[in-house]
């Protein structure tokens, strides 16, 4: 698109910002789904953030969602806090385990905080198979030219091809 702003008619807006968002089956209640949107790193992997007040004792413990360890690898979790004050003050976080961490710092001081955390099984499973990502054009075409899996996401593609692959410039409302 040249840089170019538009849509990309389905679930896709390129802005620039290029964001994306996805469902993918909830990994511990089977009639659910989790609704996700990426932020660019090289990792594939998922965020939480949040807030919290620390209590007297100047803890608070931080509960993850329920689907958290079935989500993420146990290796190389991290988590960021950050007052909510302009006054400096030390703060930290122990490693999420169990779908919970505590951070630690001045009693009463607002928190926020970040725990970032790569996925898996995919990611740590060999026998799941390999990733390759293979750049193709956004076309009817370029998508045909690929196995892509699962097969209904194929099958999608090509059932509404007109409609999916259409670009339109954002400020003319013209297709690209």
């Amino acid at each position: 698109m040249d840089g170019s702003t538009g849509d990309l008619q389905g679930t896709w807006t390129l802005n620039g910002s290029s964001i994306k968002s996805f469902i993918i089956d909830h990994p511990v209640h089977e009639d659910r789904y989790l609704a996700h949107a990426c932020t660019e790193s090289p990792n594939a992997g998922v965020e939480y953030w949040g807030e919290t007040t620390l209590d007297d004792a100047g803890q608070a413990i931080v509960t993850l969602p329920d689907y958290f360890e079935a989500l993420t690898l146990k290796d190389g979790r991290a988590v960021a806090v950050n007052t909510r004050t302009d006054e400096i003050r030390n703060a930290s976080a122990t490693y999420p385990t169990d779908g919970t961490f505590r951070i630690h710092g001045a009693p009463g001081v607002r928190m926020t905080w970040i725990v970032a955390a790569r996925t898996g099984p995919e990611v740590a499973d060999p026998a799941r198979g390999e990733y390759h990502v293979q750049e193709v054009p956004l076309t009817a075409a370029g998508i045909a030219s690929i196995d892509l899996k699962p097969e209904q996401v194929a099958e999608l593609l090509a059932e509404h091809e007109s409609g999916v692959f259409t670009l339109v410039d954002a400020r003319t409302g013209m297709d690209l």
